[in-house]
């Protein structure tokens, strides 16, 4: 309460001065924490285990309400959807010290009775369906139904998914389970004029669909005419091509590219294509992939490279490519495009197959997480480790080297700039290995004023090196740039604003601070 004499006028600021005295009083430790009501069979370590406070420990009353929750999850899952705990303190023999007493009742078991899918007028109930962990009948699960969500969520299908239960009033064990989807762009249908910072002004015309006729099937079939790629292909995914979630994909492509107008390097090359790919999951979260894919290359290389730069590989009459790739990939990520948890893991190698007139391999490493900080911000980080050589004395075609820079690696810097350059002509030559990673902190637009759900803002820090040969690998070329970005699910598809500033670079760099992308996510 505050009285007359807590309170002051200042003429001087036309003001009232409040002053408010807080007692803490006398400060409580944790004596004991009990147990009682139905436990279900657990065992009191296992419940004493969700609370983080030791015995002797100074009470904190927020630690007590999220042991308490973890405690109604872990009866949550055994189906007791109802479960009510609750807490009652009070001193123990020792007046500094507090008891806490937990009381368990978890009502009567709970089972599915009906799910019902609402909200998709697009996508086929089965595709929805399928990334469920609970059935009709089934015991509920509270961690069930989350990762069942979360599953959903990473189909990038959708724009929202939420849930509700209601008892059912006839049968009190048993619920209906309601499941809301927000459809939302998966692809396009184009044809006309588009442009890229990577291949410049293109005429365009195709199909790219990850969600095919609602079916969940992907389908990307395109043509595309642009100053530095001449592309025709199909490719097809079918991610559930059996009741055991295993998945099939083919595809055939033509490519042309015109690498003077990427400003990597003088040549052009012409590759047409075939691939065939099976994967098989391993868990929820992680499945293996294998393609293999067989490719006819016609190389023409400038001036530059057939007699300086790269005479070898210029002047050879190998063009038979046949790779076989392997990976590994697991996902608990609990969105597609605006994630607040999760990590995203994958291991990839292509291997040359000696067949054929190219012997080389690939390996990828890459990993993506995030975790909620601060309230509503969200710590991302990203790292991404590439390396490839020759084997059998052949060289790796240096049109495989791989090439760091602008709005997908190292913002900040030119689209494929760093690196080595070739000395005849200061282009880039691209490198065996690359290392680059990523940190940063994202937050909701209304932060600054914005309120809108599908919009996110962020900070970050981008770094990368890249080596010539595997054995240049070396800390002290590292290029740093940090800067903002705005993330936006439009109706015409997600879009990515950056600005970056470079502060690590080195002279000759060449940097490029404003960028935007189509197709990007936080």
């Amino acid at each position: 309460m505050i009285s007359e004499k807590n309170v002051s006028y200042d003429k001087e600021t036309d003001s009232l001065n409040i002053l408010i005295r807080i007692s803490e009083g006398k400060q409580f430790k944790i004596g004991e924490i009990v147990f009682s009501g139905d436990l279900l069979n657990f065992d009191s370590s296992i419940l004493r285990s969700q609370f983080p406070l030791k015995n002797g420990d100074s009470f904190k009353r927020s630690m007590i309400v999220d042991g308490v929750k973890k405690i109604t999850e872990l009866f949550q899952n055994k189906g007791y959807a109802f479960t009510n705990v609750t807490t009652q303190v009070k001193l123990g023999e020792d007046t500094n010290l507090l008891e806490v007493s937990i009381v368990a009742d978890p009502k009567e078991k709970i089972f599915i009775d009906r799910i019902i899918i609402e909200g998709n007028y697009r996508t086929q109930d089965n595709v929805i369906r399928r990334q469920m962990n609970l059935l009709e009948g089934s015991v509920y699960s509270k961690k069930a139904l989350v990762d069942s969500i979360n599953k959903i969520k990473r189909l990038g299908y959708f724009s929202n998914v939420s849930y509700d239960l209601k008892r059912k009033l006839d049968n009190s064990d048993r619920i209906d389970m309601f499941v809301n989807v927000t459809e939302q762009k998966t692809g396009e249908m184009s044809i006309g004029l588009s442009h890229s910072n990577s291949t410049g002004a293109a005429i365009t015309a195709g199909i790219n669909q990850n969600n095919i006729f609602g079916t969940g099937n992907t389908l990307d079939a395109r043509f595309s005419n642009s100053d530095a790629v001449e592309e025709m292909s199909f490719y097809f995914k079918n991610p559930y091509v059996n009741n055991a979630g295993h998945s099939l994909s083919y595809g055939i492509t033509n490519r042309k590219v015109n690498a003077s107008n990427l400003d990597t390097s003088d040549y052009t090359l012409d590759e047409t294509g075939f691939s065939l790919g099976y994967g098989v999951p391993l868990s929820e979260n992680a499945s293996i992939f294998g393609e293999i894919k067989l490719s006819s290359i016609d190389l023409t290389c400038g001036s530059s490279l057939r007699l300086y730069d790269e005479v070898n590989q210029c002047n050879s009459n190998d063009d038979l490519d046949l790779t076989t790739s392997f990976s590994y990939s697991s996902n608990s990520l609990n969105d597609f495009y605006f994630p607040t948890e999760g990590v995203k893991n994958q291991i990839k190698t292509t291997i040359g197959l000696p067949f054929a007139d190219f012997n080389y391999y690939l390996l990828e490493l890459s990993t993506r997480g995030y975790e909620t900080v601060l309230d509503n911000k969200i710590f991302k980080y990203s790292s991404r480790f590439k390396t490839a050589t020759g084997y059998a004395g052949d060289e790796l075609p240096f049109y495989k080297r791989f090439h760091e820079g602008g709005s997908s690696s190292v913002r900040g810097f030119d689209f494929n700039s760093l690196g080595a350059k070739y000395v005849t002509t200061g282009k880039p030559k691209g490198g065996e290995i690359s290392w680059v990673s990523s940190v940063g902190v994202g937050a909701p637009t209304s932060i600054i004023g914005l309120d809108n759900e599908n919009m996110r803002i962020s900070a970050f820090i981008d770094g990368g090196i890249i080596g010539e040969e595997q054995s240049d690998f070396d800390l002290t070329d590292m290029r740093v740039s940090s800067g903002i970005a705005l993330s936006w699910i439009t109706p015409i598809g997600p879009i990515g604003i950056h600005y970056a500033i470079p502060v690590i670079k080195k002279s000759g760099d060449a940097t490029s601070s404003f960028n935007f992308d189509l197709g990007t996510s936080f």
